[in-house]
């Protein structure tokens, strides 16, 4: 099923976003949203996606990474390397904003197999993507940054 991308002014969107349990993490509902959220990315032309925006209020991102990836629980620990880009977001439609990211990053998850994971981030899109996302599961648009 594809679901409706929520739009700023949806009080879903300015909430943080629930862990996920480890009981969640073995339930076929789990899998469902990861998939409705792929789907949503990629109907609407979106290379990140976080659960709240689908209004799901629980930790899970998705990404374009050349394949679809799921993070469960993502923590971002460290940052390096602060640039200014351009961003947009599939919640405030047709606005870019200026945004100070990092181009390095190391961040935690769980997989959708309950493994986890520390991994560092080098790609500047890719860091940019998961800092974004991240952002939207702590209730934190682009215009507020």
């Amino acid at each position: 099923m594809i679901l409706d991308v929520r739009k700023i002014g949806d009080p879903i969107l300015k909430q943080r976003c629930e862990p996920v349990s480890v009981l969640e993490m073995e339930d076929d509902t789990l899998t469902r949203i990861i998939l409705d959220m792929a789907n949503a990315m990629r109907v609407n032309g979106g290379i990140g996606l976080a659960a709240n925006q689908i209004g799901v209020s629980k930790r899970i991102l998705v990404i374009d990474a050349g394949m679809t990836l799921a993070m469960i629980n993502p923590v971002i620990w460290e940052f390096k390397n602060w640039v200014v880009g351009e961003e947009g977001c599939l919640s405030i439609p047709d606005e870019k904003y200026d945004v100070k990211r990092a181009t390095w990053i190391k961040v935690k998850f769980t997989n959708t197999l309950g493994q986890e994971y520390e991994v560092v981030v080098d790609d500047h899109v890719l860091t940019r993507v998961i800092q974004h996302e991240v952002d939207h599961l702590d209730g934190i648009l682009i215009c507020d940054k």
